[in-house]
This record gives structure tokens, sequence and C-alpha cells, in this order.
């Protein structure tokens, strides 16, 4: 008698559940999908990335996620730009990512400006990047060997002008211009260590 009353306890607590109470919630919170400007320049406190222009440099260059800052009511992540060889020239920039665009807060001008858009193959407002699928590119770094998702690359190639890749999880992986190229030597995203000790 208490097996069937056991089995029939059972069956109304499986017949009285609706499959959306059992299935855990879509969107929102750890669920949510990340947009393509996150996976392509990801932004966490205490993210880093260390260049190198050979595989046994350190520090050429050099980007730190170091903390939140609110602007006109927008938070910004301050990544502060630095180098072994030139020690005291810290160069903070604020960043942040909404669907595929990176955008950046000039201080000097007191205005945001789109700095990438990921979605589009269109000059940005500076009129000489565009973006450039890479169609699944593999290069080699001293960090590693990276799929490049996508590169930002100048329209018009000049002294200083820079070709960006970019590898979804990872940020930056190589930036090469006339005089040579900087490599991602290792990084600390999202708390996960890449690449070289």
């Amino acid at each position: 008698m208490n097996n069937v009353l056991f089995a029939m306890i059972v069956m109304v607590v499986f017949i009285g559940c609706k499959t959306e109470d059992v299935l855990p919630p879509t969107g929102g919170g750890e669920n949510q999908k990340e947009s393509v400007a996150e996976k392509l320049f990801p932004l966490h406190v205490g993210d880093s990335w260390v260049f190198t222009t050979t595989e046994n440099q350190v520090g050429i260059m050099n980007l730190d996620v170091r903390r939140v800052e609110t602007i006109n009511n927008t938070k910004y992540f301050v990544v502060e730009q630095s180098s072994n060889i030139y020690r005291y020239a810290i160069i903070p920039r604020y960043y942040r990512t909404e669907g595929d665009k990176v955008y950046q807060y000039d201080e000097e001008k007191k205005k945001e400006r789109i700095m990438i858009d990921f979605g589009s193959d269109e000059p940005t407002d500076d009129h000489y990047r565009y973006y450039v699928s890479a169609r699944g590119e593999i290069i080699t770094v001293p960090a590693g060997i990276f799929t490049i998702t996508s590169t930002m690359a100048p329209a018009v190639m000049y002294d200083g002008a820079s070709t960006d890749d970019y590898a979804e999880n990872i940020g930056l992986v190589q930036t090469s211009f006339f005089r040579g190229r900087y490599m991602l030597h290792h990084a600390t995203i999202n708390g996960k260590f890449i690449g070289k000790k």
C-alpha cells in the first residue's frame, strides 16, 4: 500500500509541474549572450594585456583595465596604456561596449565617439578606419595560436597607421604597422590567464 501511495504522489508532482518551472530561465544574468563588441573587446576590472615586438621582450605595450568611472550618467571602463620603454607615460582612456560598437569618451572634446564598429564596413567618424572580416585567419603570437575574428584596418595607409587583429574572448591579439608589430605575450581576461608567464 505504501508503494502505491508513493507512486501516486510522485505522478501528481510530475504531472503538476510545468516545463517552464523546471527548465532554467533564458535571458538575463549569466545566461544572457555577450554582444559582438563584448566578445572582441572584453572589459572587466583587472583585465590586462601585455604586448611585445619579439618573443622574449615583455611590456613593450601594456593595457590594464583599472576601474569603472561614471561620466554624464554613463559608465566607462578606465583602460591605462603604458610601456616599459616610456615608464612614466600612462595614458588613461575611457571605453564601453554596446552591441557591435566600442565607444570612447574623449576627455578633451567632452563627448563620446564610436571607436570601433565591428558590425560595419563603413568608415567611422575619423574617416580612415573600417571593419574587415578576417574570415578565420589563424595567427601565431608569443601568447599562442589564435583565430582572428575581425581586423580593423586603415582605409588609407600612412606612417603611424596600424592594422589591429581581434580574437573572440581575447580582444586585441596583434597590431601591425609600417615598422613592425606588437604581438600579445600574455593576458588576464576575466580572471583567466592566457599566454606565457
